[in-house]
């Protein structure tokens, strides 16, 4: 922008493609070999020899490269081998020999050979997912003239992972910082210095309240029927105040104006709800996700009372503000981001 922040176009996507997902291959590839309890009973009985193949994995995935040929030398724990053997009867040989590994893997003791083209394989489908991620976002019209990728966080530092990207947008400049891994913390730490640098946002979900207007047969499911006071409701409707996709400025108030249902109420409570979908219509349908309550204390009073809500995007988090008219009193609660 003009004023030297960021603006969001899209919101924030994507899904579990990152670098633990290569690891779920590499502990399927093993698996597949060893068998679902014996790993199971490695994983339960050996934890800091399951930490260090954590470890050993992380380093490899980082040194591998598309050119890599020949066999890829991994350290894992020889108590793998020796918990199938006691569990089997069998030797680790017998058991790649009647495997789809067999030729491709060989297990000595505490090292695992395995051809180069075999361990590359395990990167193909948490890329294939990013690049088609990729591509999809670019259909958007807000963002389908990106021609500039910066790559951060510790799987972006994967050859493997760059090569793919750049063979899929030949004609976009990949950026790729020096310690990419690092980026992520070093923003969060400039982002807590300066927390205006994200001027606006585009909102990840739809947020708001649980309401019960009078009920409509025509548009309500009948199992959300209760009775209030003499007068049928319909219970959880989902009253939004910020649309997902909808760009939204930071501190920027979207407000409304709710009325208590009944005289003499103490207190109303304002529980506040986020949901994936643009339009949700109960708050209690799937994927929607409770985040919280604002409970506002009432006067004494034989007539209804007005009570007006505010939702708003803050730095790092949805704030909610709810004010009693006739007093002025204000209520606010805050839901953390991070």
């Amino acid at each position: 922008m003009t004023d030297g922040g960021l603006k969001e176009l899209h919101k924030a996507s994507g899904g579990a493609w990152g670098g633990t997902k290569v690891d779920e291959e590499f502990y399927n590839m093993i698996i597949k070999i060893i068998g679902g309890p014996v790993w199971s009973k490695f994983k339960d009985e050996n934890t800091a020899d399951y930490h260090d193949l954590q470890r050993e994995l992380e380093t490899k995935k980082r040194t591998i490269t598309p050119e890599s040929t020949g066999k890829i030398t991994i350290k894992v724990p020889v108590k793998i081998v020796q918990t199938y053997e006691k569990e089997s009867g069998e030797t680790i040989d017998e058991a790649i020999d009647g495997s789809n590994y067999k030729g491709k893997i060989k297990w000595l003791s505490d090292k695992l050979r395995i051809d180069a083209n075999v361990f590359q394989h395990l990167f193909k489908p948490c890329t294939d997912q990013i690049i088609a991620h990729v591509k999809s976002l670019l259909q958007d019209p807000q963002v389908k003239d990106t021609k500039i990728f910066l790559m951060v966080g510790g799987f972006s530092e994967s050859a493997m992972l760059q090569n793919a990207v750049m063979k899929a947008l030949p004609d976009c400049k990949v950026i790729i910082p020096d310690e990419a891994g690092l980026c992520v913390l070093r923003g969060a730490v400039i982002f807590g210095h300066k927390p205006v640098s994200i001027t606006s946002r585009v909102s990840k979900y739809t947020y708001g309240i649980n309401i019960s207007p009078p009920f409509d047969s025509t548009i309500h499911k009948e199992d959300h029927r209760v009775s209030v006071g003499g007068v049928d409701r319909c219970r959880d409707i989902f009253k939004r105040y910020i649309q997902e996709g909808e760009t939204v400025r930071v501190g920027e108030a979207r407000s409304g104006k709710h009325v208590t249902l009944k005289s003499n109420q103490k207190e109303m409570l304002l529980k506040i709800f986020a949901s994936p979908k643009r339009e949700p219509m109960f708050v209690d349908e799937q994927d929607c996700e409770y985040l919280g309550k604002v409970v506002v204390n009432l006067p004494d009073s034989e007539d209804k009372i007005r009570v007006e809500v505010k939702m708003m995007f803050g730095e790092t988090e949805l704030t909610v503000e709810a004010q009693e008219l006739s007093t002025h009193m204000k209520y606010r609660a805050y839901f953390d981001f991070l």
